[in-house]
């Protein structure tokens, strides 16, 4: 499986299959208007045009077609309210999106290890990632490679209502 550096020719697509899978994988859990204004919040191509500049991307194709890929970049400094041992000079593993029809091939764990291998991950001391709660196949993977949950997360509703967690994971290097 090969791995590939996204360039700013692949954001429109890029974003578009963020969007398409973080929809697919939590419309049912979290309802699809928690759903939808996430995207509008956070997805846009507005917003992955401005994410390229400071984070890393890894693309893995089937074809021409992507069917996973890989953000990485400094770890979000918010982190250290919901944590007690917190590196602000960490990385995080941002977004870690494989295409439904594709997990359990192999594309996660061929994104991980090549995220693991990048200079600048590999170069800092402790790698953050979080993970929603329910999200217990991608807890696995990340145990796999020795991450472990070190905090949570509340999310709300617009209404303010605990909508669930998002898990903090940590692997030190």
């Amino acid at each position: 499986m090969k791995v590939t550096l996204a360039s700013f020719h692949d954001l429109a697509e890029l974003a578009s299959f963020a969007r398409a899978t973080y929809k697919t994988a939590y419309s049912e859990e979290m309802g699809l208007r928690a759903v939808m204004s996430h995207i509008e919040a956070n997805m846009s191509d507005h917003h992955f045009e401005e994410m390229i500049k400071s984070d890393t991307f890894y693309l893995v194709r089937e074809s021409t077609q992507i069917i996973g890929f890989a953000q990485i970049g400094a770890v979000d400094i918010s982190y250290q309210k919901f944590v007690t041992d917190f590196n602000p000079g960490g990385s995080e593993l941002r977004r870690l999106y494989v295409l439904a029809e594709a997990q359990s091939k192999g594309v996660g764990s061929t994104l991980i290890e090549h995220v693991l291998q990048d200079p600048f991950i590999a170069n800092t001391a402790s790698v953050y990632l979080t993970t929603w709660e329910s999200n217990h196949g991608a807890q696995r993977l990340y145990r796999k490679y020795n991450f472990e949950k070190i905090g949570e997360i509340p999310e709300y509703e617009t209404d303010g209502t605990l909508s669930g967690y998002e898990y903090i994971m940590v692997r030190h290097n």
